[in-house]
């Protein structure tokens, strides 16, 4: 067997079976091998005119013939409708039902009574998705004896009947869709403490996922929060300068359209939402590039003259060699390379408030979503550049070359790329690739000026079970790009009190592990003495730490525990430890219980009483470390001597 090939499995399986004697003589009589009791009936869910058509196309086939054909030919669903208005015992089935009393005839077309036996029927799925499909069969499995399309639509009897547009507006009447108080209480939650963009995606995931009965209501209750922030940007944009609001709803209107056609979906496809009416396409132009105007010049270059000055004598080096880089056009790379603490973020945000102060455009980008947030206007590179998941070494971004994307990275000024050295090298090289053949330009990275960030004395990029040659090979230092990047360095920690003396050494001594030394060949790394226990227990540790603490010493003063404190990796330890140092501590231990209610527990509010008692409360106390329950009279923080 040949693997990686195509393999017609049930063939192979055919191929493979044994047919014993009795087997054969069964199969020459004729008789059934299998039987299936009782038969299992798919059934139709389509629109009206929307079946699905399917035609041989080796043969010559006009398909407008075919499409007739199918048109003259009734479905199970169509038939059904028939089947209502011709017998009366089918008045009393739904349509899953419809087999176990009447039998499908292929040939004709139509349903007739059964004689015999039963079935099953079983309607093809339909998601929240789909639309007007999952309406449709939310009706057919509710509603008897409809004869149509526009009858399953209805509501009511006589003068009173109403035939509804949709099939959505006929199962609200029907009383068939959940209320939307979930929905408003997320949106009422959100709306409080997220920005405009935050509550469009989270609205267009309401949309999609989660099927609001009505989504025209939540739109009208909550568009003032999505839409907060759109004034501004219509008038600081000049898209619209004095916009009105019956402007901006409508502009929000559209960027929720165009969120849900990344996902192949539209505004449209909820029939009872407005759609957008103004062409903010054509007044927006590219809105990537809208989006990056949108920057205040003359407040970007005030903060860039209160930072530049702050600039030690290594951050301004490589400020202005990146600077300088990005007047002359030179698309130069280079790498920002420095422990933490050395101020490579503070040197990111300044170039981008002086560079964004001459209307020039800054893409900063980060391996990580933590990352990226400490960046002005920061994404994850994978996002932002549309990087494959699943790369290799010559894989390509999904940029197409006329895309707004595209147009952005061809005006782009300077890229920004933090924690550079945690991704493996054929991220930074399927990039640059692209970026040749999007701007035609064969320097590196399309001759866009990148500035990469971060410390390989840090997090290298993870390979799953890889040796430590693996994780070298895909390190960027690895990478042919590597020969094109000017290293620029940062060495002043700008976390440490440089005047002391101690505080300098022991930032040395950081530097010094991380290049190797006091470490052996079993990877241990020698403590300085002053960093030592005594002992190498427990409680030589806890002394170290506490010293003089016992139960016959005086009491400390407040700042001793808020001046010292003991990091653990594991809760166990944290248990074990807070244990242990709080019975060496002085004084009476007392335990302080909190008083626990949940909201409307009174029975106060409008939703009326929760019935949850406090003894139920009091064991969620369980889930809290030790550390934050028990206290001690000699003023212990809260978070305790062990910290997680």
């Amino acid at each position: 067997m040949q693997f990686g090939t195509c393999q017609d499995e049930v063939q192979l399986y055919l191929d493979a079976q044994y047919i014993s004697a009795c087997e054969a003589a069964w199969c020459l009589f004729s008789f059934n091998m299998h039987q299936e009791c009782p038969a299992v009936m798919c059934l139709k869910v389509h629109l009206q005119g929307e079946d699905l058509i399917s035609w041989n196309e080796d043969q010559a086939q006009d398909v407008q013939a075919v499409v007739d054909q199918a048109a003259a030919q009734d479905t199970t669903l169509t038939a059904y409708f028939k089947a209502n208005a011709k017998y009366l015992e089918a008045n009393e089935l739904l349509y899953q039902d419809f087999p176990s009393k009447f039998v499908w005839q292929a040939k004709t077309r139509e349903w007739t009574l059964r004689k015999k036996g039963t079935a099953i029927g079983r309607m093809y799925y339909a998601s929240l998705s789909s639309g007007e499909h999952f309406y449709l069969r939310t009706l057919l499995t509710n509603i008897k004896d409809a004869v149509s399309f526009e009858d399953l639509r209805s509501f009511g009897e006589g003068p009173q009947r109403r035939v509804c547009d949709t099939f959505w507006e006929a199962c609200i009447l029907h009383g068939l869709l959940e209320d939307d108080n979930e929905w408003r209480q997320c949106l009422q939650e959100a709306g409080d403490m997220a920005s405009g963009h935050q509550l469009q995606n989270l609205f267009v995931i309401i949309l999609r996922n989660c099927g609001p009965s009505d989504p025209l209501a939540l739109w009208m209750q909550f568009r003032d929060k999505i839409c907060d922030d759109l004034q501004y940007a219509l008038h600081n944009g000049n898209i619209r300068p004095n916009p009105t609001q019956d402007h901006i709803y409508d502009y929000g209107l559209y960027l929720i359209d165009c969120i849900l056609q990344s996902s192949n979906k539209s505004l449209r496809d909820w029939p009872t939402l407005p759609y957008p009416v103004e062409d903010w396409a054509a007044a927006i132009g590219n809105s990537l590039i809208a989006e990056q105007h949108q920057y205040d010049v003359t407040e970007q270059s005030a903060l860039a003259e209160e930072r530049i000055p702050l600039l030690n004598k290594g951050q301004h080096a490589a400020f202005d060699d990146i600077i300088r880089a990005v007047d002359e056009k030179s698309g130069k790379t280079s790498f920002l390379h420095g422990p933490g603490g050395t101020g490579k973020t503070y040197v990111y945000n300044t170039l981008c408030h002086y560079l964004r102060g001459q209307g020039k455009i800054v893409v900063c980008v980060a391996s990580s979503g933590i990352a990226a947030l400490l960046l002005i206007g920061g994404r994850t590179a994978h996002s932002c550049f549309k990087i494959p998941l699943k790369i290799h070494e010559d894989s390509m971004c999904a940029i197409s070359k006329n895309s707004d994307l595209a147009e952005l990275l061809c005006i782009t000024d300077l890229i920004i790329w933090d924690e550079a050295p945690m991704q493996h090298r054929h991220i930074h090289e399927s990039v640059n690739r692209t970026f040749k053949d999007i701007r035609n330009n064969e320097l590196p990275f399309g001759g866009i000026s990148v500035v990469f960030g971060g410390d390989f004395k840090q997090i290298l990029p993870v390979i799953v079970k890889g040796s430590r040659a693996q994780i070298v090979g895909a390190s960027l230092q690895r990478s042919y790009l590597w020969h094109s990047i000017h290293v620029l360095q940062l060495t002043q920690n700008m976390r440490l009190n440089t005047t002391s003396e101690v505080e300098r050494a022991f930032a040395q001594w950081q530097l010094d592990v991380g290049h190797g030394q006091f470490t052996n060949e079993t990877d241990d790394i020698t403590l300085p003495n002053h960093f030592q226990c005594p002992e190498n227990t427990t409680k030589s540790l806890i002394n170290t730490i506490y010293p003089g603490i016992h139960a016959n010493a005086p009491l400390p003063q407040d700042h001793y525990f808020a001046d010292r404190t003991i990091l653990c990796s594991r809760n166990d330890d944290v248990h074990d430890l807070n244990k242990t140092i709080l019975n060496s501590f002085p004084g009476e231990e007392k335990v302080f219980r909190s008083a626990d209610s949940l909201p409307n527990n009174e029975g106060n509010g409008n939703q009326g009483a929760l019935m949850y008692p406090l003894e139920y409360l009091n064991t969620y106390l369980l889930l809290w470390p030790s550390s934050l329950q028990t206290h001690t009279e000699a003023g212990l923080p809260s978070h305790g001597p062990a910290q997680y």
